[in-house]
């Protein structure tokens, strides 16, 4: 359910007004391992896509890590990928179907 809602859009980095924690921090804390793993995921092809890591970017795209993830600042992978030059990186964000718009 958990990479469904990611892919479906849903941004687990929005943290909560009340308790000022997001879903990774509360699947952290409930010991729900295997979520903070697909949670994390989206950060790693952030991580990725920023350092112009091809060979891991495309590793993590075929095990079915999420496009959609966001940083802080709202940037997907493909921003990140644009904004640092790494030409081989949007290649393949947009080969495994990351939207342009």
């Amino acid at each position: 359910m958990v990479e469904l809602l990611v892919e479906m859009g849903a941004d687990p980095t929005i943290y909560t007004a009340d308790r000022g924690c997001s879903a990774v921090d509360v699947a952290r804390d409930k010991g729900h391992k295997e979520v903070v793993e697909i949670l994390e995921r989206g950060d790693a092809v952030l991580t990725a896509a920023r350092r112009g890591e091809i060979k891991h970017l495309e590793s993590l795209l075929q095990k079915g890590a999420t496009m959609n993830y966001r940083d802080q600042y709202g940037l997907t992978a493909l921003h990140i990928a644009a904004i640092k030059g790494h030409q081989d990186a949007v290649a393949i964000l947009l080969e495994y179907g990351m939207g342009v718009e």
